[in-house]
């Protein structure tokens, strides 16, 4: 990835979920399970995300990574999407909004600690997470070496560290993640 994509992907991350203006606020905010016609309307916003980007000359590249957000790497993700046909920056989204989800309280449960989360993120590599990504993020997370790649596409260490940094923003005081965006700089 080069310098453009690494922009491209920190507005990823901000857009991933703009989908959810269509989805209703009892559904988003609901503090048990969700019936079936609720979920539904959940596996709905990855695709009218993109379909609100796509127009837009200045998000139209955003479109697949929104839209694949939620796909897994065993296949079995909201649309059901091979993995070979999910591209590499959503699977990046899906770790780090995972990680975001798991660490903050929602309506229907308390957050989990860092390790908890980083512990299922790296229970969950190469089933719901892309194997590789996941081995990257937890090890970079945790501040420790990451593992030589072999995917393809250069500069995830870059966009890891972006979304590290996005993270840490939005989080209310200090978090684990301080520490660990500083030893990746």
């Amino acid at each position: 990835f080069g310098g453009k994509e690494v922009r491209g992907m920190r507005w990823a991350g901000r857009l991933h979920d703009i989908g959810k203006v269509g989805v209703e606020d009892q559904v988003l905010q609901k503090p048990g399970a969700l019936d079936d016609d609720e979920w539904e309307a959940m596996r709905r916003h990855p695709a009218l995300g993109a379909e609100l980007l796509e127009p837009l000359r200045l998000t139209r590249d955003l479109a697949p990574v929104i839209r694949y957000h939620h796909e897994r790497a065993d296949g079995r993700g909201y649309y059901l999407v091979p993995p070979d046909k999910v591209p590499l920056q959503a699977s990046i989204v899906a770790i780090t909004d995972a990680f975001d989800a798991m660490t903050s309280d929602r309506p229907y449960r308390d957050a989990l600690s860092f390790d908890d989360a980083l512990g299922r993120i790296e229970a969950d590599a190469g089933t719901q997470f892309h194997a590789e990504l996941a081995v990257a993020f937890v090890a970079m997370m945790r501040g420790q070496r990451v593992p030589q790649m072999t995917v393809e596409e250069e500069g995830w260490r870059g966009l890891f560290k972006e979304r590290l940094h996005e993270i840490r923003r939005t989080r209310d005081g200090s978090t684990h993640a301080d520490g660990i965006a500083e030893a990746t700089a």
